[in-house]
């Protein structure tokens, strides 16, 4: 699978929303997350809000960890919709 610029940008986004949404889940300040997953608060800023050239893997490992839920979801989002079986299809390739 080709992915273009903007599909890979729009991924790359959806993570941050994720990021965004757990910590809220979690009634987590970006800097209670810093505290508890050791990844900087301006970091997390940065990824919430898409801006970033790239993700470390170490860096989601260690926000998975700290906002308790798993690698696939934060990356993935939930594995039922369409569109994140497709990815997960793909990756897997």
């Amino acid at each position: 699978m080709d992915w273009s610029d903007e599909e890979i940008d729009a991924f790359l986004s959806q993570i941050g929303e994720r990021i965004k949404s757990a910590r809220r889940n979690r009634n987590l300040t970006q800097d209670q997350l810093w505290d508890i997953s050791g990844v900087p608060q301006g970091s997390i800023s940065r990824l919430e809000r898409g801006q970033y050239d790239d993700i470390m893997l170490k860096t989601l490992i260690r926000l998975a960890k700290g906002l308790e839920v798993s690698l696939e979801e934060l990356i993935f989002g939930s594995t039922e919709d369409e569109a994140s079986s497709e990815i997960l299809a793909a990756v897997a390739l």
